[in-house]
């Protein structure tokens, strides 16, 4: 059953939540580097998927490719950590892994993704505050009764986040059939950019 959400708490950073980005991917169907493309707002792509996580969470780290030279000066610039994911072939899941070493500290992560520029902060928040009630569970985003995306996972499932490969490695060690499904008023957390027809 999808919970409503409030999407106006909590107001301040002092929940401890970290935010993740997973940005080091191929985009193979794109035929380029999509996070390079300039967003509504924001100079690219990723900073626009990066904002909603920096404007909610006291800490955000980025995990990008090897060499990538642009990423890490955007990252330098945004004042954002830099986790490096050598198994980039492996998919979301090992970028996901890469960044725990950044995080183990941290109560819960949310985990966004680079090609998702439309996510509201409220929606950030929202996730936040569906963990506070019931925190031991992770909590996905529902809109128009679909998950998406960012999601938060809570410190006590980290454990099964290490080792993974594949895109659907997380899905594959999480039972999000069992998670809190956040309820909100925000399609950003179904659109992702996947090929430059999305542009249009």
């Amino acid at each position: 059953m999808d919970t409503a959400c409030d999407e106006a708490l909590p107001t301040a950073p002092a929940h401890g939540v970290v935010g993740v980005l997973l940005a080091a991917g191929h985009a193979r169907r794109f035929g380029s580097d999509k996070r390079r493309v300039p967003w509504p707002g924001h100079d690219s792509l990723m900073e626009a998927a990066l904002a909603p996580l920096q404007a909610v969470c006291p800490r955000v780290v980025a995990v990008l490719p090897p060499g990538d030279a642009w990423g890490l000066m955007r990252c330098r610039r945004l004042q954002v950590e830099v986790a490096w994911s050598f198994r980039r072939g492996d998919g979301l899941a090992a970028s996901l892994s890469a960044a725990l070493p950044l995080v183990r500290g941290a109560p819960a992560i949310v985990v966004a993704l680079a090609d998702m520029g439309d996510v509201r902060a409220a929606t950030v928040r929202a996730l936040i505050a569906a963990w506070q009630r019931q925190p031991g569970q992770p909590v996905l985003p529902v809109f128009g009764g679909q998950p998406g995306n960012p999601r938060l996972i809570p410190a006590v499932l980290y454990p099964r986040l290490e080792g993974l490969s594949g895109d659907d490695g997380v899905r594959r060690a999480l039972d999000w059939a069992a998670a809190q499904r956040c309820a909100l008023d925000d399609p950003g957390v179904l659109r992702d950019l996947d090929t430059p027809a999305g542009l249009g």
